[in-house]
């Protein structure tokens, strides 16, 4: 009777062992490494930060600087000392993005400066500029929306993957025809 209270005693502990080892692996596996304090990333409205100077370049030549604090397809808005500039998007070649750039990161503010990061720069072409939206042009906060590109769905899934250990930071916006944008990002690390 003795040798079966200690099979019934060995038998309990394997039970309990795999029971809270199972239950580990499921808490551990429901969330992504990395991602123990950031929201999950949406398909449909990847964020995106602009730096605070935008300087548009104008078909005929000449640029326009300030803050783009409003797009559209029809027109870009800068702001400058309190003034708005509006620029039909027609007559726009590319807007370059140059200073600081201020976003959330685990409830914290972070703002990186110039060449803080030493990651390379990257393009996402044929971006539908209806695709782009400009949340909030006095932080420089926009979201896109890489379900109506037409980048590779391994393209995008990369760049989700990245974007939960990252914000992307758009350094460029070069105009197309048919109202598309092919924009130069940047990770930069939360």
């Amino acid at each position: 009777m003795k040798h079966w209270h200690k099979i019934l005693a060995v038998a309990l502990l394997i039970s309990a062992a795999c029971l809270t080892g199972c239950e580990a692996k499921t808490e551990a596996n429901s969330q992504p490494r990395g991602q123990a304090e950031t929201a999950p990333i949406s398909e449909a409205a990847l964020p995106v930060v602009l730096p605070e100077k935008a300087e548009a370049i104008l078909r005929e030549g000449t640029a326009k600087q300030g803050q783009l604090s409003r797009v559209s397809a029809e027109q870009l808005i800068l702001a400058l000392a309190g003034q708005e500039i509006s620029v039909p998007i027609k007559d726009v070649t590319e807007v370059k993005f140059t200073g600081e750039v201020r976003f959330m990161s685990n409830g914290k503010l972070v703002v990186r400066g110039e060449d803080d990061q030493k990651s390379e720069a990257e393009n996402w072409p044929n971006i539908p500029l209806t695709a782009f939206q400009l949340v909030e042009g006095t932080t420089g906060q926009a979201t896109v929306n890489l379900t109506l590109s037409s980048l590779p769905q391994s393209k995008q899934q990369g760049i989700l993957s990245v974007a939960t250990t990252a914000t992307y930071m758009v350094e460029q916006m070069q105009f197309e025809p048919e109202g598309k944008v092919t924009l130069t990002v940047k990770p930069v690390l939360k």
